[in-house]
């Protein structure tokens, strides 16, 4: 069995000939997957000529392939089960040889248990974040909905666009829903029941950073009634 970053081969090869081509495949296919996963560029385009649409020429495609020479491929055991059997058996044999008396032991998986972050989703939970964690193989489709950048490809210009999924994921996303209704108590809770004005211009001032303008507050005031 022969490992790539991209593909897995079966059978063997003979290391002691290499052939040129399947050297220079190889080599393609470690720059291409790099420059995928860590620079969201397709670099494979440049091997035969000067990029079409990202800035990376053909001399530039050779150079950075030049780092990857060294690399050799090798056959490497895969782990089967059976190995994956045989490590849950030590693991619980380490558990066995704890100093623990029977309580403790009983009471072992419940401690474990305590390490994970069970509590619901509220603001115990709730954490701010510049940057937001993506597997390029797993999309979230509310972000997908609205003109999230695809991670394989690169592009210079992000698209806008206005279409009907947007408005029904606004509508019954539930993870939305529920910033809405805590959204809408949080105003009702510091501007009033009553007071229509205070709480749009509240509600600009949490959601936008700055108050309505007149002819938004207008707009508001005659759909809120």
């Amino acid at each position: 069995m022969t490992l790539y970053p991209a593909r897995c081969t079966a059978g063997p090869f003979n290391t002691n000939a290499p052939k040129e081509k399947d050297r220079y495949d190889e080599l393609d296919d470690i720059l291409s997957t790099t420059g995928q996963a860590f620079l969201g560029l397709m670099l494979g385009c440049a091997r035969c000529h000067d990029h079409k649409y990202d800035p990376i020429s053909q001399l530039e495609y050779y150079r950075l392939s030049a780092a990857f020479t060294s690399s050799r491929r090798a056959q490497r055991p895969i782990w089967i089960a059976a190995d994956y059997a045989a490590a849950e058996d030590a693991r619980q044999q380490k558990i066995a040889e704890l100093p623990l008396d029977a309580d403790e032991r009983r009471l072992l998986p419940a401690k474990f248990a305590s390490c994970r972050n069970t509590k619901d989703d509220g603001p115990a939970t709730w954490r701010r974040s510049i940057y937001l964690f993506r597997k390029r193989s797993v999309p979230i489709p509310m972000l997908q909905a609205f003109d999230a950048p695809d991670g394989n490809n690169s592009s210079g210009k992000r698209p806008q666009t206005t279409v009907v999924p947007q408005a029904l994921t606004l509508m019954n996303d539930p993870t939305l829903r529920k910033h809405v209704e805590r959204f809408a108590d949080r105003v009702l809770a510091e501007a009033g029941v009553k007071d229509r004005t205070a709480q749009v211009r509240l509600a600009y001032r949490i959601a936008l950073a700055r108050q309505p303008r007149p002819d938004e507050l207008v707009a508001v005031l005659e759909f809120l009634d």
